[in-house]
């Protein structure tokens, strides 16, 4: 679910799953990201690759869709990056910024909360 407030838009709170859970998602994609960036690929470039829509990049790396096996599989041969570098334990500075992401959504799952929606 996606609300827009004060003109920003904001996912809604994700139940049932861990905070571990929902930051080592967003990690994996934000790599997805940076490794299709290297690539020196657009969302389109990929999607086209992959017989996908440009779309699916999109919510891919944002983070609105889950990457199952098989995708990463894909995503790995696409941008011909090493599966481990992909699932590595967070880094020092991948730690920090989660920190300041889990932060960030704590605010955002309050005034979620409060507007009642």
């Amino acid at each position: 679910r996606v609300s827009s407030v004060g003109g920003a838009h904001q996912r809604a709170p994700v139940r049932g799953k861990s905070t571990d859970e929902i930051f080592q998602h967003r990690l994996l994609c934000a790599r997805l990201r940076l490794a299709r960036e290297q690539a020196a690929m657009t969302q389109d470039a990929a999607a086209r690759a992959l017989g996908r829509s440009q779309s699916y990049i999109a919510k891919t790396e944002r983070g609105e869709r889950r990457v199952d096996l098989v995708e990463a599989q894909a995503f790995i041969a696409l941008y011909r990056i090493d599966a481990n570098a992909l699932f590595a334990p967070w880094t020092r500075d991948e730690r920090a910024e989660l920190r300041r992401m889990a932060a960030r959504q704590r605010a955002l799952d309050a005034e979620w909360e409060r507007s009642g929606s």
